[in-house]
């Protein structure tokens, strides 16, 4: 097992099995890379308020 921090979503959905999401120190996402919902995906990144 390998536990590894990036903000790289292409790398890590390439790569990696299961994705764990934080905001604001709370996990709002546990699953497989499939599982992530590009809605999902902007609020965790705030790529909305960009």
């Amino acid at each position: 097992m390998v536990i590894c921090n990036l903000h790289s979503l292409e790398i890590a959905k390439e790569y990696c099995d299961r994705l764990i999401g934080l905001s604001d120190g709370k996990i709002v996402f546990d699953g497989h890379p499939s599982s992530l919902t590009k809605e999902l995906a902007e609020q965790l990144y705030d790529l909305e308020n960009e």
